[in-house]
């Protein structure tokens, strides 16, 4: 039972790997696309290093745009103008940048991740 949980220890590290360093990829795609990473939601540790804000939990009652992730609203000055996700989001207002595959697990299984920009005055790249 022990070598069963290693092994399934040490998969989950590799496939966490994975997707952290697709998911690194992905924003460094929105970035050179002409975006500052402080309007790139590229997940909550992304938005929270490129703010100079603190989380303000009120703030997530607010309404926002059905493709904002829970943690954008809780930075008042964010704006989400590209974002990296793991699944497609077809919606009027985003124009897709690309769709970026990497290997969950590391090697096995393709998957994808998709990056977008938000078409909203004052989100254009730059």
């Amino acid at each position: 039972a022990p070598a069963a949980a290693g092994g399934v220890g040490t998969f989950s590290g590799v496939n966490a790997d994975s997707y952290d360093g697709a998911r690194w990829q992905a924003r460094q795609l929105a970035v050179r696309a002409g975006f500052a990473p402080s309007v790139v939601d590229a997940g909550f540790e992304w938005v929270g290093t490129h703010t100079s804000e603190d989380a303000n939990r009120a703030l997530q009652l607010l309404p926002g745009p059905a493709y904002e992730a829970w943690y954008d609203k809780l930075f008042a000055g964010f704006r989400d103008c590209a974002f990296v996700t793991g699944s497609p989001s077809p919606q009027p207002g985003l124009r897709l940048l690309r769709v970026s595959t990497y290997d969950e697990l590391g090697f096995a299984v393709p998957e994808q991740l998709w990056i977008y920009a938000v078409q909203a005055p004052g989100c254009s790249a730059s």
